[in-house]
């Protein structure tokens, strides 16, 4: 039967003298009983709970009646803990940026509107990890991530190489991240607004996105 570590759950590995994932070893579990060890995974859960059962209004989707149940939701819909993540200790006291994060972003969570909290869920299904970003900056990790899916790793630091180079020079460019979904090379066709939209962004009009909409800004130059 495997042994598995006490902070984040992983395998433990016979003979290693801490845990290779979060750097959990039994020294510091030892040293937690006593008060003055690392943070555990367990204390941080019983803070989830304690902000699900203060919170003075039915609790949102996907958290139920069951508090350890939603803390155990609330985890799965976190971006799991990695090396970066682990405890450390810049003086006396510990720090845990992992806890910290899981925290901040409930408190947050219990905020917002049913719509994001909605998108939340959604995109933690598919992978897509929400960090506490306000809802238009999650909708563009949303696009990048489904874009980087769908394209080779070369052709994404390609398209973001060509953005930055641009927008260097002080140009607006089109998000090549974003492109046309009714063509195979995702080329848009631009047209110039008439009429009454005379003056307008230009549109696409094979998919009817605007320029706009695809644009960023360069980077402001300092000094």
């Amino acid at each position: 039967m495997p042994n598995y570590c006490s902070n984040c759950r992983e395998v433990w590995t016979l003979g290693n003298s801490s845990c290779s994932k979060c750097g959990w070893s039994p020294e510091e579990e030892e040293n937690s009983d006593k008060g003055d060890g690392m943070p555990t995974l367990s204390a941080l859960k019983g803070e989830l709970a304690s902000m699900l059962r203060g919170f003075n209004k039915p609790l949102p989707a996907p958290f139920s009646v069951d508090i350890l149940q939603s803390v155990d939701q609330w985890v799965r819909m976190q971006d799991p803990h990695d090396k970066f993540d682990a405890p450390y200790r810049p003086k006396k006291a510990w720090a845990w940026p992992y806890a910290d994060r899981l925290k901040g972003n409930l408190k947050k969570y219990l905020q917002i509107d049913v719509e994001f909290q909605g998108l939340i869920i959604s995109a933690a299904e598919d992978g897509i990890f929400w960090r506490g970003e306000d809802r238009n900056f999650f909708n563009l990790v949303i696009d990048e991530a489904l874009t980087l899916r769908e394209t080779t790793l070369d052709e994404y630091k390609a398209g973001a190489r060509e953005q930055y180079r641009q927008a260097k020079s002080g140009f607006k460019i089109s998000r090549a991240m974003h492109p046309c979904t009714k063509t195979a090379s995702g080329k848009h066709e631009w047209i110039d607004r008439v009429g009454k939209n005379a003056g307008a962004p230009m549109q696409c009009v094979l998919c009817n996105r605007l320029l706009t909409e695809l644009q960023i800004k360069p980077m402001a130059r300092r000094g």
